[in-house]
């Protein structure tokens, strides 16, 4: 846990088992009533990702 300046006053950084636990978890959070706004975000592998805009890229045309 952090705590920080901005938009969030706190970053949680955690690993769940799956897609159910961590909108569980979220679902718990927010209804504490003890914070406003809870967000979660997923770690992303960048290899995929960059293949398959590789891969788009080769193929796309621009409407016009």
């Amino acid at each position: 846990m952090m705590f920080t300046r901005g938009e969030f006053d706190i970053a949680v950084i955690c690993e769940l088992p799956n897609e159910s636990t961590r909108v569980g978890l979220g679902m718990a959070i927010k209804a504490s009533g003890a914070f406003s706004r809870v967000i979660s975000l997923d770690e992303l592998e960048m290899e995929p990702i960059i293949a398959a805009a590789q891969k788009a890229a080769k193929v796309y045309e621009p409407a016009g």
